[in-house]
């Protein structure tokens, strides 16, 4: 009974992990009605697809075997549950040929961001207008913090089941939104860099693995592009630069009305 106890503790501990979710991610709120644009077309630039393509070329790979170390779990003569040895599977890695990878995932992340932040602007109620706002990513990066790795080397895994982050990615976004009329040409040009950070870690953070199998992405460069803490410290990097980007549209907001006629 005691082993069935720990083994299902583990399971729990490993399938409970995060989803990424626009809507807890990037919230909603609406600029006053004062202040609030027309209706607009809104545009993506290429630089969208180039910075979260929907496809990739991966390199091939060879045949290989490694070892994964696990811990086995038991339960001392007080009932407490504790590591009693390690064990060691051999795990076979296939041959894979080279090839290409399709992964929506990322770009549809990065077009509901901009869709939700660019109507936040918006009053459907104005007049529609033929202007358009061009959506641009200047550049993005993430990196990996390895600090929380530390507990769980230490503990040998046995910190993560009781929520203790196991690692945590941070990103930058620099995002660049013009309005653009047909006739008037552009009307005006907003930038701002953003940060995200967002953790591995049971029950309340995100999952380190690709979702949804790293088999799918394999020998892929930017793999880690399809794990959870990635997208959502990504899609939360963005919120924050569009966030600026928007308090500069309201401070110019009288400006940017009377240019589009409203």
């Amino acid at each position: 009974m005691k082993n069935e106890i720990a083994i299902f503790v583990l399971l729990i501990s490993l399938c409970s992990c995060k989803a990424v979710d626009i809507d807890s991610l990037v919230p909603s709120d609406s600029l006053p009605q004062a202040n609030a644009l027309p209706p607009v077309e809104i545009v993506l630039d290429p630089s969208v697809e180039m910075s979260f393509p929907t496809t990739s070329r991966y390199t091939g790979r060879q045949a290989s075997t490694s070892t994964v170390y696990t811990p086995q779990f038991g339960f001392n003569s007080k009932n407490h549950l504790k590591v009693t040895g390690i064990n060691a599977t051999q795990v076979h890695v296939p041959a894979v040929a080279a090839g290409t990878a399709n992964h929506p995932q990322m770009y549809e992340l990065a077009r509901r961001t901009f869709d939700r932040h660019v109507r936040s602007m918006i009053d459907l109620n104005l007049p529609k207008s033929n202007a358009k706002i061009h959506c641009k990513v200047i550049d993005t990066d993430f990196e990996r913090n390895f600090i929380w790795s530390v507990p769980t080397l230490l503990t040998l895994g046995v910190s993560t089941m009781f929520g203790v982050p196991c690692s945590y990615y941070d990103a930058d976004v620099e995002l660049e939104l013009e309005i653009i009329d047909p006739r008037k040409g552009s009307l005006a040009v907003y930038s701002a860099s953003g940060k995200g950070e967002a953790y591995s870690a049971c029950y309340w953070g995100y999952s380190q693995l690709p979702n949804p199998s790293p088999s799918q992405y394999p020998g892929l460069p930017n793999e880690e592009s399809h794990v959870p803490t990635v997208r959502a410290a990504l899609v939360l990097a963005m919120s924050d630069a569009l966030k600026k980007i928007t308090s500069q549209v309201q401070d110019d907001s009288e400006t940017l009305r009377e240019k589009l006629g409203v």
